[in-house]
């Protein structure tokens, strides 16, 4: 199976956005960072109930109790401008990208502007099916991406990346 696709830097930036809404340490991060931001405000009203001022006090437990509830999407909202930064950045020179990949039965065939290989199906760790994107991760932290709104006849693509026996999620509902 033979497919021709393009590449642009928003495919680079949706790869970056999925891998990274997928990463543990991100996870660990936001939620590290949600608690100590509630304990500072809880610490802040804790001293100001000793010091007698109620306002402050009553104040302090009001926002460690919305800081709960705002810092994940603002926290969101910030690693994705920063991943957007880096994206205008690191593929400011790649441009739209014509790539072609040959799924034959023991491995993938892929050419591009960066070059031509070929790699073993055992290389791949696993592939990630998003609403728009097939995202197949290889052993040497390199991604395939492919947009699918590139491919004909996504129904054999996914049969054919399914065959592979490799780890398959299908991650349909993922929105960052």
């Amino acid at each position: 199976m033979k497919i021709e696709y393009q590449i642009t830097k928003q495919d680079f930036l949706a790869f970056q956005l999925f891998f990274t809404s997928q990463s543990k340490q991100v996870k660990k991060i936001k939620l590290r960072s949600t608690i100590m931001l509630f304990a500072f405000f809880m610490i802040a009203a804790i001293f100001c109930y000793i010091k007698v001022n109620m306002f402050s006090t009553v104040y302090f437990i009001v926002v460690a109790i919305l800081s709960i509830f705002i810092f994940p999407p603002l926290y969101k909202r910030k690693l994705k401008k920063n991943l957007i930064k880096f994206c205008e950045e690191n593929y400011k020179n790649i441009g739209d990208q014509k790539t072609i990949l040959e799924f034959e039965k023991e491995s993938i065939y892929s050419k591009s502007k960066m070059g031509e290989s070929r790699l073993n199906v055992s290389e791949i760790e696993k592939i990630d099916e998003t609403e728009l994107y097939f995202f197949i991760k290889l052993s040497n932290a390199l991604t395939l991406i492919i947009p699918k709104s590139e491919i004909e006849n996504v129904d054999v693509l996914r049969t054919k990346l399914k065959s592979y026996e490799i780890e398959f999620n299908s991650l349909l509902n993922w929105k960052w």
